[in-house]
């Protein structure tokens, strides 16, 4: 499709490395914040390792561009120009979608667990929102699983059970699914309202 309207592969190509790191980062933040959330009974060692991924994630795009300037692919991929400022400033309204979007998802997840169990307080909420950012991370990642199916589920079953029991997260991790597929197919239909000429004339 973007072939279609002109852009161009080095263009593509560029812009789905950073989506990736993008993606993976804010993923790992929303699971961070959600985990120190939810933590209050984790070990210090638990919550070191967790900052440290989180400084990993954070670096992830500057180090991807960093390593991508110095490879054989630089001449293949455009890349941001400019300091890694001028890249922080170019993805922040990006990243910052990203985190809301896990965030969200997060608490759409919230909502069958807590109509199944009941509301558990901020902290299991926390850690459910943590949970889905992980398994999200994890389903992504592995291959083999298109959308992660079967790597989330089985992710959220095993952090949920001590939760809220091991028949109520089988359920709600299935809910869950059905969710996200059918807002997945909503809004793919959803984009035959917009006409071509939209993107065409750069509106």
């Amino acid at each position: 499709m973007g072939r279609e309207l002109g852009v161009s592969h080095s263009t593509l190509a560029g812009a789905t490395v950073f989506e990736a790191a993008g993606l993976i980062g804010g993923a790992c933040t929303v699971s961070i914040i959600g985990g120190l959330v939810g933590g209050g009974g984790a070990s210090s060692a638990f919550r070191a390792g967790y900052f440290l991924i989180l400084a990993g994630a954070l670096t992830l795009p500057f180090t991807m561009n960093w390593m991508l300037r110095r490879s054989s692919l630089r001449h293949s991929l455009q890349l941001p120009a400019g300091s890694s400022i001028d890249l922080l400033r170019a993805m922040a309204p990006s990243f910052l979608r990203y985190m809301l979007f896990f965030f969200m998802s997060g608490v759409v997840l919230l909502m069958p667990l807590t109509c199944l169990s009941g509301w558990k307080g901020l902290e299991v909420a926390g850690i459910t929102i943590c949970t889905y950012a992980a398994s999200w991370v994890a389903g992504y990642i592995i291959p083999g699983a298109p959308a992660g199916v079967g790597i989330r589920e089985s992710i959220l079953v095993l952090s949920l059970t001590s939760l809220i029991g091991e028949p109520q997260s089988l359920a709600v991790a299935l809910i869950f699914r059905f969710i996200t597929v059918t807002g997945d197919v909503l809004f793919f239909l959803s984009s035959f309202r917009t006409t071509a000429t939209n993107f065409t004339s750069g509106e």
